[in-house]
């Protein structure tokens, strides 16, 4: 599980990489990120996306910027929680739930909810089929 949970980590840093990237585009003063002249280019300059290709304008508007960075947010929040939850130096502690955290219940649920977000990424080089969550 260590491994998978630095693989997510470098995937998630990466996706805000790119977002912050993309969301210095956005003008002052408002919350749109701008289309009209919208390029994407791959490392060696090969155009990838362009704003006349109407389908691609929709996933681009949806997948705005400020939304990844959220996305990001809530997948590093989850995996902080695993980490706690799985830390055997937690195990005297409860959470502010009060839910005692050396309950292999609430280890065993984490490990499966890191697998099941592991597979948004299932796509991506270096992403490890026996991370892939199986159901019981």
């Amino acid at each position: 599980m260590d491994d998978l949970v630095t693989w997510l980590r470098e995937q998630i840093t990466e996706d805000r990489q790119v977002a912050h990237a993309a969301h210095s585009r956005v003008e002052h003063g408002t919350e749109r990120w701008y289309g009209k002249d919208a390029r994407i280019v791959d490392g060696v300059g090969h155009l990838i996306v362009t704003h006349s290709w109407v389908n691609e304008i929709a996933h681009i508007v949806r997948h705005d910027p400020r939304t990844v960075l959220a996305q990001c947010d809530a997948h590093e929040a989850i995996l902080d929680l695993f980490e706690y939850v799985c830390d055997s130096s937690n195990d005297q502690r409860s959470d502010e739930q009060g839910v005692l955290m050396s309950n292999p219940v609430a280890r065993r649920r984490m490990r499966d909810v890191v697998r099941r977000l592991g597979l948004a990424y299932r796509h991506r080089p270096g992403y490890r089929d026996e991370w892939r969550w199986k159901s019981a």
